[in-house]
């Protein structure tokens, strides 16, 4: 999925945090979420987002749920310091995506948390919920007096950290909590960089891997786009993964369908939806938590932003084959990669056309389904789900 800033929500899904978005007067994006600089982050203010809230703080609990046909997760997070933007002392933060039962269910461009991590986030509000801005872009680990941001492993010190939030937010941090942040000791901690692809360890079963149809829903489409040409552009980006040499993969096209993308309803569904600040796309899928076999994937385009579907993009529109080829790849069930040049990377620019595998794309869908006359060797980097 992909990511953007508007009012003070700077989103998702995938870096100079959209500066370029910015002089373009667009939020910014994630899976396909829209692009920061693809440069190393330097410490200087324009790496902080201006979001609703922010909390420094530890999670305390974690509980699943159904919610409009979908699995979340509650995060509840005891605040260390809410920094004047939040009067709650705890407040739950939810992410889509985690288990009920034997059915698991996993949301692309999500930030992962855990029981027991002190955290720093970026929250913005959705649909009457507290979610983290940007996703993985908005959670940073605290450490030692460190911080990591999930996202792109981006690591400063949590002096700096809090000095350049403080600025950007316009408030004064009171000395008790400067008192509070000890110096950092020993080294960075840091997230694990992969090599070659990321997979995350699930499939789709049988020797047709998807085992079944998609199906294109066009309710909701926004004005810039037709129906047609959202339909050829999805087929297009289906038939990119389908005719790669070294894997048996295909993506078989079903026709149109009413069913809304993002619930659980037996169809494998592309459409429209609203999406939180900063993404413009987003992948879910559903397994079996006990043999790892996917079940069901849906994708949705967020409704707010602007698309092309021509061969050429203009510089204030997102491409939408390109998200699109980047989404199925997350039904590949393949998760985000570090290097800039891969479609599986998680971010993408305004203008920009990604229409094309590369090969550490290559890699991963012939490592997961590979042919019966391919012997792929890569070694895959497994990530949590």
């Amino acid at each position: 999925m992909y990511t953007r800033i508007t009012s003070g929500l700077l989103l998702f899904a995938v870096f100079i945090i959209l500066l370029n978005g910015a002089l373009l007067g667009l939020p910014r994006t994630s899976d396909a979420e829209v692009t920061t600089s693809l440069d190393v982050m330097s410490e200087v203010p324009e790496q902080i987002p201006r979001t609703e809230a922010l909390i420094w703080g530890r999670v305390i609990d974690a509980r699943s749920r159904w919610s409009d046909g979908r699995i979340v997760t509650d995060y509840t997070i005891q605040a260390i310091e809410t920094l004047d933007t939040l009067k709650s002392t705890a407040l739950v933060v939810t992410v889509d995506g985690g288990r009920m039962g034997n059915l698991g269910m996993v949301a692309s461009h999500t930030p992962h948390l855990w029981v027991g991590e002190e955290v720093f986030l970026y929250l913005t509000r959705f649909k009457g919920t507290w979610r983290v801005w940007g996703g993985p872009r908005g959670h940073y680990l605290v450490d030692r007096g460190w911080a990591v941001r999930e996202a792109d492993g981006w690591t400063l010190s949590l002096r700096a950290l809090l000095r350049q939030t403080a600025t950007v937010y316009g408030i004064r941090v009171p000395r008790q909590v400067w008192e509070r942040i000890s110096s950092p000791t020993g080294p960075p901690p840091t997230f694990p960089a992969p090599e070659n692809f990321v997979y995350t360890g699930l499939h789709w079963p049988g020797d047709n891997p998807m085992g079944e149809v998609y199906r294109v829903n066009t309710a909701g489409i926004p004005g810039d786009v037709s129906p047609s040409g959202f339909t050829n552009a999805v087929l297009a980006a289906a038939g990119t993964w389908s005719v790669v040499g070294c894997s048996r993969f295909t993506f078989p096209y079903g026709g149109s369908t009413g069913s809304p993308p993002g619930s659980f309803d037996g169809v494998n569904s592309v459409g429209w939806m609203a999406l939180p600040q900063g993404v413009l796309g987003r992948t879910t899928y559903w397994y079996s938590t006990s043999t790892g076999i996917v079940v069901e994937a849906d994708t949705g385009f967020n409704t707010a932003y602007a698309w092309a579907t021509g061969s050429s993009v203009p510089a204030n529109r997102f491409d939408l084959q390109s998200v699109a080829l980047h989404e199925f790849g997350h039904w590949l069930v393949l998760g985000h990669d570090t290097d800039a040049r891969a479609v599986m990377y998680a971010y993408i620019g305004p203008g920009v056309i990604k229409r094309r595998l590369y090969t550490t794309d290559i890699a991963g869908i012939c490592y997961i389904y590979p042919s019966s006359d391919s012997t792929p060797t890569p070694t895959p980097t497994f990530t949590p789900v």
